[in-house]
Parts: C-alpha cells; structure tokens; sequence
C-alpha cells in the first residue's frame, strides 16, 4: 500500500511539475488513472486521448530504499525515447518524493523540448500553427551562433502574426533580440528586446519564462537588482525548470557570487542531460572567475560550435594558466570569427557588479594577448 501511496505521490508531482512549463500541455491525475487501469491498451488509449507522449514508470520501496523507474514514451512509434533508473534512501519520504519528481520532470522537459514535433489538448494560444512556430523557434534556439538566433527570431514572429499575444512567443523574441544585441550592441536598440518582454510580463505574469527574460534583459542593462528580482520570481514559479537555473548562474557571477553561479550551472546540467551549449559557457565563466581556470578550460572546450564569448573565456583561462600556446591558438580561432573583436566592447556587455570581476576577466584577455 505504502508503495502504492507513494507511487501516487511522485505521479501528482511530476504532473504538477511539468505543467509549469508553458511550452507543454499535461493531461491530469484522472487521466493518468484511466491510462493505468488499463494497461494492456496503454498506448491505443494515449493515441485516443490525443496525446504524443506517455511517461511510463514503476515505485517500489525495500527497506529503507526507494526504487524508481520511468521512461518517456512516443505514441505514435512506440519509440521509448529516454528510460532512467533512480534509488534513494529514504530518511525522509517527502523530501525523497520531491527530488525524484525534480529530477524527472527536468529531464523530461528537456527530452519533450528537443523534440520540436510535441503537440497535446490545450495550449496557451488556442492557433495550433503559432505553437508549431513556437516550438521551432525554441529547437533553432538551442544553438549560439547569430545565424540561429536570427533563424529562432523569425519563427517566433511567425507565431506572434499569428496570435500578437502570444506571451511565450513575445517572451522568446526578447530573448533572441538581447543574443544579438550582445553581438552587436551598437547595432541594436535596448528598446527593441524591452518592449516584447514588458508586453509578455503584462499579459502572463504567471509565466515563469516571462519574469526569466525580462530579469535576463535587465541583468545584460545593468539593472542587477531588478534582474535578481525576477530571476529569482521564475524560480519560484517553476522551480523544475533548469533553463531557469542556468541562466541564473550569469547573474549570480555578475553579482559578486561565482560559486553559487557554478552550483547553479552544474544543478541545471544534471537536471538537463539534453542541455543546450550555453548551459556549458555559464559554467565556465563561473570557473574562470573562482579561479578554477584548468576547469573552465575543460568546460569550454566541451562545446562543439564556440562563439565569441567562448572564445574569449577559454583564451583567458588558457593565459591565465600560463599556457601561451593554448591561448595563442584560441586567440587566432576568434580574431578569424570576429576581426573587430575588442576586449572593452566585449567588457562592456559583461555587467559585472564590482571593478575586481571586470579587472580579473580583462587580465586573462590581455594576457592572451587580445587587442584593447
């Protein structure tokens, strides 16, 4: 009974959990019931309810361990997709609940978002069409380069002709707008990332990604206190999110704290196992700011396409390393992406909140020899 009860439990939770994603549409506790009481026609009856996805999973407790399995399900080719196995021990039922529901729910949320094809029952705008442009804008997203970010923004304004309330949608354009203005910031006005933010906040402010972008934008303006604000809001109102999590680790280096920045990365990290390349550069910057510059190196070169800042991060932390030939090559490779690069324009996107933080970072970047 007890495993039954706690089965139940961890169900309710992950239903909870991932309805808080605005981007995903759950069925609720009753139809998960329906769906398990008749499990012989378990993926007839999900194709029925028209749903893409099913999480499969089993709770059994032996002693005073706990035993989770579950998998993530495509309807229509009865593909599993993702199968985990967890087990913890139980000093406390309750907290063990809540870190397997957080642990699964951000992994699913991870596995549902790369899959660009997700559709369900209800969504936050009732046009269809706007969501699939929603969610190919989210997939394009993943990426860093400029390429991408133009490529996300222009299917998210896809979706937002198609339903101009669209919160999401007005919340993700912000988003690639401030990506390109941090390419590019004498070419792009702040206004232009505000004003779709301050529209989203205005018409969700129950949406966690709203608060998110807008605290981001702030963060990026100099507004550090403002931003801190509404970071720490998306947390509250989706604490299984781990984009959330990862984007607060900027934000926490930025404030004075890398170490709770590097906490932040490396917990979104584990939550996300399908996390996109940026996860990975806010963990560097973290690194290269505690002074760990042989860890960051490894975490930068982990990604596969580097940008910039990237670049510059994984340059400084090599000069600072005293490893000349690692930064003379680093250098090279992003003086080859961007010729115009300067150390002052790129400071000056980078708002730290104290002269020390700015200092440590121009240090690495001329002593990898990088132009003024």
């Amino acid at each position: 009974m007890e495993d039954t009860y706690l089965s139940e439990g961890v169900t309710e939770d992950v239903i909870a959990g991932l309805s808080r994603f605005g981007s995903l549409a759950v069925l609720g506790m009753t139809s998960s019931n329906t769906y398990r009481e008749h499990a012989a026609d378990r993926l007839r009856l999900a194709e029925e309810m028209g749903v893409e996805y099913v999480i499969q999973g089993s709770v059994s407790r032996s002693g005073e361990t706990v035993r989770l399995w579950v998998q993530l399900v495509a309807v229509r080719s009865a593909l599993t997709l993702w199968a985990e196995r967890y087990e913890r021990i139980i000093d406390d039922l309750f907290a063990v609940q809540d870190e397997i529901a957080e642990t699964v729910v951000s992994a699913l949320a991870g596995h549902l978002e790369s899959d660009a094809r997700a559709s369900a029952t209800r969504k936050r705008t009732e046009n269809m069409e706007a969501y699939d442009f929603l969610l190919r804008g989210i997939h394009l997203a993943r990426a860093l380069d400029p390429y991408s970010a133009s490529a996300a923004l222009a299917a998210f304004e896809k979706a937002l002709a198609l339903d101009p309330e669209y919160a999401l949608a007005l919340a993700w354009s912000a988003l690639m707008k401030l990506r390109l203005w941090a390419w590019e910031p004498d070419a792009h006005d702040s206004e232009e990332m505000l004003a779709p933010a301050r529209k989203a906040l205005a018409i969700d402010p129950s949406e966690s990604w709203c608060h998110l972008v807008f605290g981001q934008i702030m963060m990026y303006l100099g507004q550090l206190a403002e931003a801190e604000q509404h970071h720490q809001r998306a947390y509250e109102l989706n604490p299984f999110d781990a984009h959330v999590m990862a984007l607060r680790a900027p934000l926490s280096v930025y404030l004075g704290k890398p170490a709770e920045g590097e906490r932040w990365a490396s917990r979104a990290m584990q939550l996300n196992p399908l996390h996109p390349d940026w996860y990975v550069t806010n963990l560097g910057l973290a690194l290269y700011c505690l002074g760990e510059y042989e860890q960051a190196t490894k975490v930068y070169l982990k990604v596969a396409e580097p940008q910039v800042g990237v670049l510059a991060g994984l340059a400084a932390s090599y000069a600072q390393l005293g490893n000349a030939a690692g930064a003379r090559a680093t250098k090279e490779r992003l003086l080859a992406l961007a010729p115009g690069f300067s150390t002052e324009r790129l400071l000056g996107t980078r708002p730290f909140l104290h002269a020390h933080d700015r200092s440590h970072l121009r240090d690495g970047l001329e002593r990898a020899g990088l132009p003024s």
